[in-house]
């Protein structure tokens, strides 16, 4: 699926490079806000693979102190929650989901 695979090169530009001495966040805005619109398509397949596949790195940019960097991180939050594995993350009665709903 073509849609599919685009999604592992976007993941791969939100962590940050670790040989870089500062840090371009507009990479990561834009492959957060491609990573929301391939979330909102009707394919669950697509947003089991972006939560397998992304989930650390999304909910690391939830913090982020780049106001837009984080709003693009809670976009696509909302767009996986469409996924029963994004409901699970903040709906399975466990501290880690309770701290999750909190922080959005």
């Amino acid at each position: 699926n073509p849609i599919n695979a685009a999604i592992r090169p976007l993941v791969s530009i939100l962590p940050p490079d670790p040989a870089a001495e500062t840090r371009d966040l507009l990479p990561t805005f834009e492959a957060l806000m491609a990573l929301t619109n391939l979330a909102s398509l009707d394919e669950d397949d697509t947003r089991s693979i972006i939560i397998r596949m992304a989930w650390s790195h999304v909910e690391e940019q939830l913090l982020s102190s780049n106001n837009l960097v984080a709003k693009a991180a809670v976009e696509l939050v909302c767009n996986l929650m469409q996924a029963p594995e994004g409901i699970a993350l903040y709906a399975d009665g466990s501290p880690q989901s309770r701290t999750r709903l909190h922080i959005l």
